[in-house]
This record gives C-alpha cells, sequence and structure tokens, in this order.
C-alpha cells in the first residue's frame, strides 16, 4: 500500500493536504485500514473535504458513464491535456 501522509498517532489530526494527496488512492479502496480510518474520522468532521470526496464521487460517476465513443469524439488536445492531468496527479501522490 502507498503511504501518503505521515502517519498520525491515536487522536492526531490528519491535514486537509494530506487527504487530498491520497483522494483517488482511497476511492480506489487501495489504503491499509490505518490510513483508511483516519480518512474517515477526518471526513467526518470536515465539511470541505467531504464536498472535495463527493465531487470526485461525482465526476467519477459521470464519468463511468461515457462510452468509448464519447471518449474519442473528444478533441485529441483536449483529450491529451486530460490524459496528462491524470498522469500528474498519480505520480504527485508517490512522491
Amino acid at each position: 500500500m502507498r503511504r501518503f501522509w505521515r502517519r498520525t498517532a491515536p487522536g492526531e489530526e490528519m491535514a486537509c493536504r494530506e487527504l487530498v494527496a491520497a483522494i483517488t488512492t482511497y476511492l480506489d479502496g487501495e489504503l491499509d485500514p490505518p490510513q483508511r480510518d483516519s480518512i474517515r474520522r477526518h471526513l467526518a468532521e470536515c465539511t470541505g473535504c467531504s464536498r472535495v470526496i463527493d465531487q470526485f464521487q461525482r465526476t467519477i460517476g459521470a464519468l463511468g458513464q461515457l462510452s468509448t465513443d464519447d471518449v474519442q469524439s473528444l478533441d485529441p488536445a483536449v483529450r491529451a491535456e486530460l490524459i496528462e492531468a491524470f498522469r500528474a496527479s498519480r505520480s504527485a501522490g508517490t512522491e
């Protein structure tokens, strides 16, 4: 499992920026139980991060409904930009 933030001691709060770095891994179910629990505790108390997670889930849901034809019909420059943004976000979480 990848680690995206420093381990928090029991009762220690996670920072919003730490959660943002781990969003996709959290939504993919790739975190170990302590990391997942830390995010869930943070989300229970932080409405801003809860909204960010909700927006990601809605975006994933909407994009999941696109067909191959929909994706292929995107302007090639736009498609390349989206792929690069996705790759950059994934690699930013592995540092």
